[in-house]
């Protein structure tokens, strides 16, 4: 890497309005494994020269676009994808970022639509793009489009650690485990777990109640990323199920602290509220998980606490709004009339 980098610094001194040179010092910024929030910073400062060089140059909004969507500034990244799609609409990489940011936000129709709009480009045997598709699908309950999209993934490339972590995950949730296990061991025999893998293997074991082991395998996650959200609200679940409520708090308001809109850390929060008797603040934690998006864990411990606190008046309200807007994925509209029988009875 640094023999790499000192290279491109000597081009970049010889040919400091090369855009190819600035890209590709812009690349080597974020090219471990866990960058850091600096190392982003770095790389953003290069493709940013470079677009003063030419501000239409499409490579450069699009590397631009991905780190910023990395951390998480999703208005920047929207505007960089933008700004390609309107000179080249079938800019694939353009189209995969449009839908990483529609699914981070929570829009996973909005993700589909994209995805299916690169699909549709003859890129039918991508196993990276079919293994969004199917990402969209399991967020949406579609757990058999999904496990369609990952098989076909897999026969195209069966060694892709990204389509094997990702059967792993769609396994566990099914509660297919000797499956999860298989796909897992797969995934470690092609190099050193990364943090997926280490992410999965956790909730497999929390899957089986070996929730002390899941806790080790969220903690080395940690020490080598630690703002990973998957983890923290890892740790979050194991210390809620052991009783330790305070702990738990601890750790889903660190995920929030990271990413404010994150569903499961604020249903999790929420759940622990409700543990804890503050029955105001867990509503507002499953109101606040609601607000992007239909999440069904959040309008089940939602319905718990009202009738525990005998109060359904607010989350009747939520039903009401929310099948009124018609905007909903099909299942999500009959879950929403499911909810909205159970409240009224």
């Amino acid at each position: 890497f640094d023999d790499a980098r000192n290279l491109f610094v000597l081009a970049y001194q010889e040919e400091p309005h090369n855009i190819l040179v600035l890209n590709m010092l812009g690349a080597l910024e974020v090219s471990s494994r866990h960058p850091t929030e600096e190392q982003y910073e770095a790389a953003r400062k290069w493709y940013l020269e470079a677009l003063q060089r030419d501000p239409k140059e499409m490579r450069t909004l699009n590397n631009l676009g991905w780190v910023a969507l990395r951390q998480r500034k999703f208005e920047e990244a929207l505007s960089c994808f933008g700004r390609v799609l309107q000179q080249d609409p079938a800019n694939l990489k353009a189209q995969r970022g449009r839908g990483e940011v529609a699914m981070r936000r929570g829009d996973y129709e909005e993700a589909q639509q994209w995805w299916d709009r690169s699909w549709w480009q003859n890129e039918h045997d991508d196993p990276v793009l079919l293994t969004s598709m199917a990402r969209s699908s399991i967020a949406q309950g579609d757990f058999e489009t999904a496990r369609s999209l990952l098989e076909t993934a897999r026969d195209r490339s069966p060694k892709d650690i990204y389509v094997l972590t990702s059967l792993a995950y769609l396994s566990i949730v099914q509660g297919r485990l000797e499956e999860a296990q298989e796909c897992l061991d797969a995934a470690v025999l092609l190099g050193e777990p990364d943090s997926r893998v280490l992410n999965l293997k956790a909730k497999l074991s929390q899957k089986r109640g070996d929730f002390e082991e899941a806790r080790r395998y969220y903690a080395t996650t940690l020490g080598d990323d630690p703002d990973n959200t998957y983890a923290l609200s890892g740790l979050g679940w194991t210390a809620y199920e052991a009783g330790h409520l305070d702990e738990a708090q601890h750790w889903f308001t660190k995920v929030l602290e990271i990413a404010p809109e994150n569903p499961y850390a604020l249903t999790g929060l929420g759940v622990t509220k409700t543990r804890l008797g503050e029955f105001q603040e867990a509503q507002e934690c499953y109101l606040n998980s609601l607000q992007k998006h239909f999440h069904p864990p959040a309008v089940w411990h939602w319905f718990r606490l009202a009738t525990l606190s005998g109060n359904t008046q607010q989350l009747g309200w939520y039903l009401d709004r929310a099948h009124e807007q018609g905007d909903t994925q099909e299942w999500n509209a009959s879950e929403i009339t499911t909810w909205q029988q159970r409240v009224q009875r």
